[in-house]
């Protein structure tokens, strides 16, 4: 069975192994694509966006793993990145914050 790495910020989001019927997702920093709606936050009206188009192959987001459906593990990525979405200056911050002086 493969493993899920949801957590928000890991620095891979790489399984050590997956079946090859299986397709690779990748968690990690915040992925400013999963603000649908583009209020700059990552909200309910996303949810609802990517719920309308539940089972649907909408050819790009919300069908953020690329697997032709928007399902539960597009779900997982929204809800991952819920919440304001960083701005460019702060995202470059926290780059820098992790590789130190």
């Amino acid at each position: 069975m493969a493993c899920s790495p949801l957590v928000r910020g890991a620095s891979t989001g790489r399984c050590p192994e997956v079946a090859s019927n299986e397709k690779e997702v990748e968690f990690g920093d915040f992925d400013k694509d999963k603000d649908l709606d583009g209020d700059s936050s990552v909200g309910a009206s996303d949810l609802l966006l990517l719920l309308v188009q539940w089972g649907t192959d909408p050819g790009g987001p919300p069908d953020f793993d690329g697997d032709g459906t928007v399902g539960a593990s597009d779900l997982l990525a929204l809800l991952i990145n819920w919440g304001p979405v960083p701005s460019s200056n702060d995202y470059v911050l926290e780059l820098l914050s992790r590789t130190g002086p």
